[in-house]
């Protein structure tokens, strides 16, 4: 017998340990039989005035000629300046799938437009706005079918409302009817959170899976159900180990033991150990073996921590998202805190004067080559990689290479070597119906380049099981600033609460980073009036209090939006303004970068603080301590999440003589510090 086989051998006796059930005595449980109740009152607009438990726009109309039997809701717009919306507030389970429907029958819309009547839900805490998911239909036709499937969030207070509307500036006539609300059954949805990276170390076997149940699995059963949840480990399609362990806590713990170098796949199975039924299966999550010198020397990768490292040393990722490039720009970037950018020109990036018709290849690496002397990290923009979208990557290099896949390829080895390359940027915002998709192409790439992680961004966080497995490092998408009325970022704390959820081990630690708001939303809206009214762009002091409370929460680096928008979208301005404006605003965001980047020693030190001791008097606040990797210094942040005033007592046992960075917090003389701001903000308190 040789050692390989002796090796799988004893994985395979030490694995059989089970959990007093084993997977071929459980029967698989079939399709919920019940239905869930349509959640939506009065979804036909047939009851009363057709208007009840509706709060209807005011270009709605109630009339059996908007109906496909009785009576709809109407929408008829021949002002494009006028815009409402037609809503219901209900209440919802917490982490539930649910399907969101209506028929819609639409006429007299733009066709090269393409959208007629849309639906959406959206999601509130209080006053706060926290997601939406929206569904529009598409062109004139007859009555139609259009359905949105949506995740809601855990905190069960969350309220929910239907909203019906056409959307702003749209000229035409829609009708509604039949609308529903309905739970769409139980999903279960594992997510392989260690190793971060699906990487790890010859010699370890222990893995960590997230297991996250959607809706309720309906079944008869006298006993209330156990869930345990069994591993199949396989190499080379040969299975090699089987374990069963409880879930506790949304987590599953196995330790398979020493493994050598070597693709792996698990097939998961989530039992009920009481009742003997399988409830649900998830095949083929890979993950990589690899021996701990190829490990490390990887020029880029995530540690067991969550954080990125670069030539062997932790790295905190600072970037813009960007068009191009040019030596304007490059120039800004060089004196900034900055230290990477994704050009959403991705590898097709050319640098002016300095490109050839059909040689994406040459191109793109005399781009990074300018990239690389300015100090700056590459993010690889793979987002066109997926079939059915506007602008797809079909073609490399003219025409001598064809084929998305075949493409993506060619990037990668066109990249992989370049000391510029830092990440894969593989998807933005796509819907979690294409997660498997995600999937294969984070696993296209790790097989191609292994060296180097990728990531992905989204701003869809009760959908994050969906996507848990699509990608090394999770961008959450945070633009919490509109208006005038802005005035909290619980946007930016639940979405990463939920990320909590689904994403850390046990540890606490997660690979995720904030996608942050650097730019007005009144860039891309023509309109003077509503751009100088209705919108404005975060101040100093906002910019910096998100990343802050992104940092408290646990995110390991930063990408904000965008470069671009700020230096090169005018929308109502012309170009002189534009630059005018642009000159109010680098500076502002460039002051945030330097604080994060000072803090960055802190943000990714492995020592373990003093937790802080807060009493709240006012508003939602998050505070966190950091300790340097000596533990000589120590930095406190604290960041009021509003909207209102927020005040706070704070103190950490053995560091009494600290320093505001903002003058928000006054030492009192029982040695706590009053913390005091209002809406968004922030502050940092230091040991020197």
């Amino acid at each position: 017998m040789n050692i390989r086989r002796l090796f799988f051998l004893m994985i395979w006796w030490t694995g059989a340990l089970s959990f007093g059930i084993e997977l071929k005595d459980c029967k698989v449980l079939s399709e919920n039989q019940t239905v869930s109740l349509n959640q939506v009152l009065n979804p036909a607009f047939d009851e009363g005035n057709g208007g009840i438990h509706w709060n209807l726009g005011a270009e709605a109309e109630i009339s059996a000629a908007y109906g496909s039997n009785q009576r709809g809701l109407g929408i008829r717009r021949t002002d494009p300046g006028r815009y409402s919306v037609s809503t219901q507030k209900m209440k919802l389970k917490p982490g539930t799938k649910y399907i969101a429907g209506c028929r819609i029958r639409n006429e007299g819309f733009d066709p090269k437009d393409g959208k007629g009547g849309s639906f959406g839900i959206e999601w509130y805490r209080g006053s706060s706005h926290i997601s939406s998911a929206y569904c529009n239909s598409i062109g004139n036709h007859d009555w139609k079918l259009y359905t949105r499937e949506f995740t809601t969030g855990n905190d069960p207070d969350l309220e929910y409302v239907f909203v019906i509307f056409v959307g702003k500036g749209k000229l035409g006539t829609a009708a509604y009817d039949d609308v529903f609300v309905r739970e769409a059954g139980a999903v279960w949805l594992p997510v392989l959170i260690s190793p971060f990276n699906a990487v790890m170390r010859s010699g370890n076997g222990k893995i960590e899976i997230s297991s996250n149940i959607l809706g309720t699995y309906r079944y008869p059963g006298s006993v209330k159900a156990v869930h345990v949840c069994c591993a199949v480990l396989k190499n080379n399609g040969r299975q090699i180990a089987m374990q069963t362990v409880p879930v506790k806590n949304d987590r599953a713990f196995f330790d398979f033991g020493t493994l050598a170098d070597g693709e792996y796949e698990l097939d998961l199975y989530l039992l009920d150990a009481v009742n003997k039924l399988r409830l649900a299966d998830r095949k083929a999550l890979h993950f990589l073996v690899m021996n701990p010198r190829d490990y490390v020397s990887r020029p880029v990768y995530i540690d067991e921590h969550g954080r990125m490292i670069v030539k062997g040393k932790p790295f905190l990722p600072l970037g813009l998202y960007a068009g191009g490039t040019n030596a304007e720009d490059l120039a800004f970037w060089e004196k900034s805190p900055f230290n990477f950018v994704m050009p959403y020109g991705g590898p097709k990036l050319k640098y002016p004067g300095e490109w050839k018709k059909d040689d994406d290849t040459g191109n793109l690496h005399r781009a990074l080559d300018r990239l690389h002397r300015s100090g700056l990290g590459f993010a690889c923009n793979l987002i066109a990689s997926y079939p059915n979208l506007k602008y797809i990557l079909a073609n490399w290099d003219g025409t001598r290479v064809r084929g998305i896949n075949a493409v993506v390829d060619a990037i990668s080895d066109t990249v992989k070597d370049h000391p510029a390359m830092l990440v894969y940027y593989t998807c933005d915002e796509l819907p979690a119906k294409r997660g498997p998709e995600i999937e294969a192409r984070r696993l296209q790439l790790r097989r191609r380049d292994p060296r180097h992680p990728s990531m992905a961004a989204y701003f869809q966080y009760p959908d994050l099981p969906y996507y848990g497995n699509g990608q090394d490092i999770i961008g959450l998408i945070f633009y919490p600033v509109v208006g005038p009325k802005s005035n909290s970022m619980e946007l930016i704390l639940s979405n990463l609460e939920a990320a909590r959820r689904v994403l850390s081990d046990r540890n606490g630690n997660m690979s995720v980073w904030a996608i942050g708001q650097a730019f007005n939303w009144g860039s891309y809206v023509p309109d003077r009036n509503r751009f100088e009214n209705d919108y404005r762009f975060p101040t100093r002091d906002e910019l910096t209090a998100m990343s802050v409370l992104a940092a408290i929460e646990g995110v390991k680096g930063f990408l904000f939006y965008s470069y671009h928008t700020l230096r090169y979208v005018r929308g109502c301005l012309n170009e002189n303004e534009k630059l005018i404006e642009f000159c109010d605003t680098w500076p502002a965001v460039c002051s945030m970068g330097k604080t994060i980047r000072e803090l960055e020693h802190y943000i990714l030190s492995t020592r373990k603080a003093p937790k802080a001791d807060i009493k709240v008097l006012k508003g939602k606040i998050r505070a966190k301590a950091f300790l340097s990797e000596d533990g000589k210094s120590l930095r406190l942040l604290v960041a009021g999440v509003g909207p209102g005033p927020a005040e706070a007592l704070l103190s950490i046992p053995g560091w009494s003589d600290l320093s505001s960075l903002t003058g928000k917090s006054l030492k009192r003389p029982d040695g706590r510090y009053h913390f005091h701001g209002k809406d968004i903000c922030y502050d940092i308190l230091k040991s020197e």
